[in-house]
């Protein structure tokens, strides 16, 4: 219908190339559906012969931790645990199994265990259109069928007035509920910098400004040239990691002298240790390779402190992470843009913060934080600005710095703070 209200144009119509006409079946237009304008939705039907996609597999299962808060389901969590860990103990005793063998156990039953009492975590939008406008938007819709439904000039005229009053409203009535839930998200976001939650920051920064940029970047070879396939992908990007991980020694290094040997606690690890590691865990993280979610091992209690114990004081012969590759900024489709960070499961990182906890102990006061040393260069700063003195200072950025460290290199930063060998 033309503004003047008394022409009809036919003007929805779909192109479609000539080389695919063969594949276009049928054409129909779906005058009933509403979509806030005069025309009419042009629906059609094409057959078309897909490639097959390969599904890789995946490791990771988000879980709905946030109901290990209820205290009915995070008691029968425990409950469920122990049950099937009593169980694992009586197999392990009868079959004798290997400890890799019993490891894949536990975790099997860590993660069954989640995904019954915890169930898979779900996307859910918070719907920013209020009530009232979904009213003004059912009665468009009834606009909209009598519009189609009319049949002399006359009542197509005002049922087109009608239908177009309405459309202003739902549009007027969007935009102000858009502009409520941005500034209801502001404040929450606000909130939770308050309180210290970077977290549920970022998460609402990043949802308000809806740059979603996604990871999967085809990516190029050594001479520049793109990848056209994932095969070729994932083999360019192990060599990639393999070189960056196994590189060779610098041939020419710094000797450095070893200090006193510190009093080092070497012995097994106790429970206690293993308990105030659960403890310290951070919430919110990102599981490895098990798929096990910090908050599932702090709801499991005395069940959790007692699995891992024996296998922190048994020498492993394999650990496995899940090597997950963050973007950093430029050109996504060089290697040197992105980093890897690995994602090691529960039990290692339970084992690492017990070794680090023991390490703070026997080095207590001897070194200093990364927070000492800027506050160090800050005070440096005033007292040159105080006294009006030069001040020279001098940043030096190495590429891939974290991932580049030899081991002989770590061994003799060890030895220079008295730390042993073991």
């Amino acid at each position: 219908m033309s503004p003047d209200g008394g022409t009809e144009n036919q003007i929805d119509r779909m192109a479609f190339s000539k080389r695919w006409r063969s594949s276009l079946q049928d054409v129909r237009v779906k005058r009933g559906a509403d979509a806030g304008s005069d025309h009419h939705l042009p629906l059609a039907k094409v057959r078309l012969k897909i490639a097959k996609v390969k599904k890789w597999e995946t490791y990771r299962v988000r879980l709905e931790v946030s109901k290990r808060r209820d205290p009915e389901i995070r008691d029968m969590f425990k409950r469920m645990l122990q049950n099937r860990f009593e169980a694992l103990q009586q197999l392990i005793e009868e079959e004798e199994l290997p400890v890799e063998e019993e490891w894949r156990q536990i975790e099997q039953g860590y993660v069954e265990t989640c995904e019954k009492m915890l169930g898979r975590a779900k996307t859910n939008k918070k719907e920013w259109i209020s009530k009232e406008t979904w009213e003004i938007i059912e009665l468009r819709t009834k606009a909209k069928n009598t519009l189609n439904m009319a049949r002399t000039r006359k009542q197509r005229r005002d049922a087109s007035k009608r239908y177009q009053e309405l459309n202003r409203e739902v549009k007027r009535g969007c935009r102000r509920d858009k502009r409520v839930y941005v500034e209801s998200e502001a404040e929450r976001a606000e909130e939770a910098g308050k309180r210290g939650n970077m977290k549920t920051l970022y998460e609402i920064t990043r949802r308000l400004s809806e740059r979603f940029q996604g990871t999967c970047k085809p990516v190029r070879n050594e001479a520049g040239v793109l990848l056209g396939t994932v095969e070729k992908e994932m083999h360019r990007w192990r060599e990639h990691f393999e070189g960056v991980f196994n590189h060779e020694e610098p041939p020419n290094q710094s000797e450095v002298e070893p200090s006193d040997e510190l009093n080092f606690r070497t012995g097994h690890i106790t429970r206690a240790e293993i308990k105030n590691s659960i403890k310290n865990l951070t919430n919110g993280k990102a599981p490895g390779c098990d798929n096990r979610p910090p908050e599932a091992i702090k709801a499991g209690g005395e069940v959790s402190e007692k699995v891992p114990l024996d296998f922190c004081n048994q020498t492993w012969s394999k650990k496995k992470g899940l090597l997950n590759k963050l973007q950093k900024k430029d050109d996504l489709s060089h290697f040197k843009n992105w980093r890897g960070v690995m994602l090691l499961n529960m039990a290692i990182k339970v084992f690492c913060r017990v070794i680090l906890q023991r390490i703070k102990t026997a080095l207590d006061g001897k070194l200093r934080s990364c927070t000492d040393q800027i506050a160090t260069l800050r005070i440096t700063v005033e007292q040159s600005t105080e006294w009006q003195s030069s001040l020279y200072i001098n940043f030096i950025d190495f590429e891939k710095v974290f991932d580049s460290i030899g081991e002989r290199c770590c061994g003799g930063c060890c030895a220079t703070t008295g730390c042993r060998s073991r």
